[in-house]
């Protein structure tokens, strides 16, 4: 177990201690006692992934049923391009994991969906809770194809792909967003021969890190001041959840929960900023930042999201 491990671990038995209220009215021993705080924090850090070398932030789960083409063999070539792609990206952006294929056609065909793969508000809770998935992302080609031009300085081809995607959450069924998509790639003949294969690759490629935007414009990496010093801050998110030199982060302490009035459930919390950091230095599991601005008011504790570049 690290240092920064067995901190944790003296922090939990710290606060479990102070707080035994509930065990006392479970159990009078005090051997049984510390050995239910020792399991609890034990529990804590395995949640967390203090016992391994992961970060705090869970990454969320996204399943991705199939992309829909209706345009022949090349618009489905694009379409399968495309869903590959898009698989790619969400793996190495750290921040997701893709439901394997094998399961999502076990879940399909156990919901009756095999032949069509659509997942709708009507049964993304359902299919949220036999794949395991966060979220579902669908989508369709609208536009795959190769335009030739010719002007006065240069002739050549331009790729051009578009696809209409939607992101549904599987635990509400609602949909969180609905966008048209797309990428292109232009080469002319003085730079060279078009494969027409290739470019429009190229131009299913941008699509898909289109579509990496949208997800990180609603789910921000999020994950936890570990260390605060006098010239840098220290959190529990590395190069394992895709954090790259150079990027900003937002630092906020959470606070009161807002409450549906009517329906009584937790809407969200109250998020005060408190500062900006900067990645300066990247490890797999955590990042040393320094302060772009809140030196002295950050704390160990706080939230930090992804903010801009």
């Amino acid at each position: 177990m690290t240092e920064n491990s067995e901190a944790i671990a003296n922090r939990f038995y710290y606060d479990y201690t102070e707080n035994l209220n509930g065990i006392n009215r479970i159990c009078r021993g005090e051997h049984m006692k510390k050995v239910l705080v020792i399991f609890t924090a034990l529990l804590c850090m395995l949640f967390t992934g203090m016992l391994g070398n992961t970060s705090y932030a869970a990454k969320k789960i996204i399943a991705l049923p199939g992309i829909h083409s209706n345009m022949g063999y090349d618009g489905d070539r694009a379409a399968k391009d495309f869903e590959s792609q898009l698989i790619g990206v969400l793996i190495s952006s750290g921040q997701y994991d893709v439901v394997e294929r094998d399961r999502l056609d076990e879940v399909l065909s156990e919901m009756g969906l095999g032949a069509t793969g659509l997942i709708s508000e009507d049964n993304a809770i359902q299919f949220g809770e036999l794949s395991g998935a966060d979220y579902t992302l669908t989508g369709s080609l609208l536009d795959a194809r190769i335009v030739p031009f010719d002007n006065i300085i240069y002739s050549g081809k331009k790729a051009v792909a578009k696809f209409d995607i939607r992101l549904v959450d599987n635990r509400t069924g609602k949909i969180i967003f609905a966008e048209i998509v797309g990428g292109s790639k232009t080469v002319a003949k003085e730079l060279g021969g078009l494969d027409g294969t290739a470019s429009i690759s190229e131009a299913v490629n941008d699509a898909a890190k289109e579509v990496i935007k949208l997800l990180n414009e609603k789910n921000p990496l999020t994950g936890n001041v570990a260390h605060v010093t006098d010239s840098q801050v220290y959190l529990d998110l590395g190069s394992d959840n895709g954090v790259r030199v150079g990027e900003k982060f937002i630092v906020y302490r959470e606070g009161q929960p807002i409450m549906n009035p009517v329906t009584h459930e937790l809407m969200a919390v109250e998020e005060n900023n408190v500062g900006m950091v900067k990645i300066m230095e990247v490890k797999s599991n955590y990042s040393i930042c320094t302060y772009s601005n809140g030196k002295g008011q950050i704390k160990v504790g706080d939230k930090a999201k992804r903010g801009h570049k």
